[in-house]
């Protein structure tokens, strides 16, 4: 199995742009060995869903303290992110905006 990790912002249930195909594309990866997670921010609408499982997309919901600028919500976020690839054992990672 191999394990690609995405950084973004916003995922699920907004998809923006490329991140759209990548979620269609999430079952038949899976079928081919392809592990996809996504690393994203917890918003209040996610209703503390910090870790799920969506056509075959892990996604993982990071929290981040209350009234961060958008720059350190962003370094905070892909902080977070890399730790949990590492401890994923991610073999791909990709941060999409930096």
């Amino acid at each position: 199995m191999i394990v690609v990790s995405q950084v973004s912002e916003v995922f699920y249930p907004v998809l923006p742009g490329g991140l759209a195909q990548l979620y269609r594309y999430g079952p038949g990866l899976r079928d081919r060995g392809v592990q996809l997670r996504v690393h994203t921010t917890l918003q209040p609408e996610h209703a503390g869903e910090r870790e799920l499982t969506v056509n075959g997309v892990e996604i993982v919901r990071h929290a981040l303290p209350e009234g961060l600028g958008h720059h350190q919500e962003r370094s905070r976020l892909i902080r977070h992110a890399l730790d949990g690839m590492r401890t994923d054992r991610a073999d791909i990672s990709h941060c999409l905006q930096p």
